[in-house]
């Protein structure tokens, strides 16, 4: 429920998805931090180190009383199988990802291939944004590009080094 995910959820609510039949189901681990209140416009001061997927399900229901949503505290991948499993994919009609980590993005993006779901993958990299639909065995998949930008690396832009990779 980051920038851009919030972004999506208002537009569903908008559009009324999800509203009389369906789910839209959201998941995100982190808790709402000070530097998400400037981009992310469903949180709150009020809201400060509470869970993002619910606290952005409690604002999206005061926009639109008749979605349904349900949210999750789970990071995406291999250790949320117990959940993310056939009986979790199989009831899913399209999957919108905008996640953060790469390896979380390649992870859906595997399951969407082979539930033969539709994906949208958005999301940013460095200072790029992309946005990428995925049909199943019809367009490439997202794991079949190299989404790794070969300009500057960010952390150099921002003369930060923002992951362990950056130090060593």
């Amino acid at each position: 429920m980051g920038a851009i995910g919030c972004e999506l959820l208002k537009n569903f609510a908008m559009m009324g998805v999800s509203c009389g039949s369906g789910t839209t189901w959201v998941t995100d681990m982190d808790r709402i931090e000070r530097s998400n209140l400037n981009r992310q416009f469903l949180f709150r001061s009020t809201d400060l180190m509470r869970p993002r997927s619910t606290t952005a399900a409690r604002a999206i229901k005061e926009l639109n009383k008749d979605m349904n949503i349900q949210a999750l505290e789970y990071q995406v991948g291999h250790p949320t199988d117990f959940y993310f499993n056939d009986q979790f994919y199989v009831r899913l009609d399209l999957v919108l990802i905008a996640l953060d980590r790469l390896d979380a993005r390649k992870f859906v993006d595997l399951k969407c291939l082979y539930y033969r779901l539709p994906m949208i993958d958005s999301g940013t990299h460095g200072t790029r944004g992309h946005c990428q639909p995925v049909v199943p065995h019809l367009t490439e998949s997202y794991s079949s590009n190299d989404p790794i930008s070969h300009d500057f690396a960010f952390c150099t832009v921002r003369h930060f080094p923002n992951s362990i990779e950056h130090c060593i």
